[in-house]
């Protein structure tokens, strides 16, 4: 994520619902009735891939010698893709209840009664992987353990920053959907909210990198945007966070010439294929009946959200089909 520009860090997350939308479609088909939301599924595939294809063409056949660009573009749709993994289980529940063999409803019964130590086991898999991924980066790339070890402190402030902000916006973002869901205000609450959310981070990037360049130079183009970020970020500058995220900002839009129709065009296309493919994965949460006081554990699958993007592992991480309990029996 280092290596692209900012925009499409920020439009890639949607790009997350890939494998949940087809587990959805291959759920659906195995229902024993036919499901309106199985044409959705299969369209959101579709274009979630096409947003991956104009990614593609845009940062690798624009410079197909570039081996280090393409090394990381691939990254960048690999990473996606296996984070979709994350909520595997929402819909494999579905299959395996749906399903005729036995085999899978006795896998069904495992991994209900083993789901703790299954969420457990893949808390600390992910902890070895990370470690695993760092450990063979540092002597491949040929550098030194000082820089892992030795973090200086304006980078050891912002990444505590960032974490902070990760933490209290993800429970809060929690907090405030079981309220919104067990108020049974769904749609307006929860649903519409996380639509917009990744929508109104671009602009809230933007903005601010234009404000602040159009105030110290009137003549502002993006190419002069550009040379002034990087002349005055390799310069000593104060201990302002602010301007330091604004030239980083600026410098993460520079990878790509923004001012380039085709660039613009292709970049567009795809944060909007995405956005679309993760509004048609999870439609199926507009017409979902919530009862009054519904439990968490009927709500979401998992205890599980990503700060990095958490509008997209709410989404995704709600169950697909919610059961209400007869509860008027004491």
């Amino acid at each position: 994520m280092p290596h692209l520009d900012i925009v499409t860090n920020v439009t890639i997350l949607n790009s997350v619902a890939v494998l949940s939308a087809f587990l959805q479609a291959v759920a659906q088909c195995t229902a024993k009735k036919t499901n309106i939301f199985l044409l959705p599924s299969i369209i959101a595939i579709l274009f979630i891939f096409v947003g991956y294809c104009l990614f593609l063409v845009l940062y690798i056949l624009k410079d197909p010698t570039d081996v280090k660009t393409a090394i990381w573009v691939g990254l960048a749709v690999g990473g996606s893709i296996l984070v979709s993994f994350n909520w595997w289980e929402n819909y494999f529940r579905v299959i395996c209840v749906n399903s005729k063999s036995n085999i899978l409803k006795n896998l069904f019964e495992d991994l209900t009664k083993s789901q703790n130590m299954l969420h457990i086991m893949s808390s600390l898999l992910r902890i070895v992987v990370t470690a695993c991924v760092l450990g063979a980066y540092v002597p491949l790339t040929k550098m030194d353990w000082d820089i892992v070890t030795s973090i200086p402190s304006r980078e050891t402030r912002i990444v505590a920053i960032i974490v902070g902000v990760q933490l209290i916006s993800s429970a809060l973002c929690h907090w405030f959907s079981l309220a919104a869901c067990k108020m049974h205000a769904v749609r307006r609450c929860f649903i519409v909210p996380l639509y917009l959310a990744s929508l109104a981070v671009i602009p809230l990037f933007i903005a601010p990198v234009i404000i602040y360049h159009k105030n110290h130079n009137s003549n502002i183009n993006f190419t002069s945007c550009c040379v002034d970020a990087v002349i005055v970020r390799n310069q000593s500058l104060s201990g302002d966070l602010f301007p330091h995220l604004i030239l980083d900002v600026t410098q993460t839009l520079c990878t790509l010439n923004m001012s380039m129709t085709p660039d613009f065009g292709l970049l567009t296309g795809a944060g909007v294929l995405w956005w679309i493919g993760l509004v048609l994965a999870t439609i199926h949460i507009w017409y979902l009946n919530t009862c009054r006081i519904q439990k968490t554990q009927d709500l979401f699958v998992r205890r599980l959200y990503e700060g990095a993007l958490i509008e997209q592992s709410l989404l995704l991480n709600t169950r697909f089909r919610i059961q209400c309990k007869n509860r008027r029996k004491r």
